[in-house]
């Protein structure tokens, strides 16, 4: 649990049922708060691969998993649809951005001379 990316996060929100046994199946339930992530992707690791579901829309409330391997639950991870960082610019923008920061000083320069 992360709780210095999502405070209002307390675990209480997921209600998670194992599927047979050996936990190498089951499902998972969200019930979100305010404040809340909502989820767009989640994986299940079992043993050393995992399994990666993911949603388009952005707006699980529940799933079901199953671990690769055949192996046992490990890992059951979430992931939200709006990211909790600064955006990070793509190359072309910052060359974009570049030749016209080059273009300025080039006619600044023909100016004076």
């Amino acid at each position: 649990m992360n709780t210095s990316l999502f405070p209002t996060i307390t675990g209480t929100e997921f209600a998670i049922t194992l599927g047979d046994p050996k936990g190498k199946s089951g499902t998972w339930t969200y019930t979100p708060g305010p404040g809340d992530p909502t989820i767009l992707a989640y994986v299940a690791k079992g043993g050393p691969n995992f399994n990666v579901f993911l949603n388009d829309d952005g707006n699980m409330l529940s799933g079901s998993w199953t671990t690769p391997d055949n192996k046992g639950l490990s890992h059951l991870s979430f992931y939200d649809s709006k990211g909790n960082g600064t955006a990070i610019p793509e190359p072309a923008s910052l060359a974009l951005f570049g030749l016209g920061l080059l273009g300025l000083g080039f006619a600044a320069r023909r100016r004076r001379g």
